[in-house]
């Protein structure tokens, strides 16, 4: 299963980016800012 990080402070386009994306069969990470994206990508 592919993995994606999806950044964006706008929690309801987040959400259901993210949602859409699930359904899609990838696996989800999401973030508000970009500091917290490099947070989760890198494992932190």
């Amino acid at each position: 299963m592919e993995t994606i990080l999806l950044i964006d402070d706008d929690a309801d386009i987040r959400e259901n980016t993210a949602e859409i994306l699930e359904l899609s069969g990838y696996r989800v990470l999401t973030a508000e800012n970009g500091k917290l994206g490099v947070e989760k990508s890198s494992g932190r």
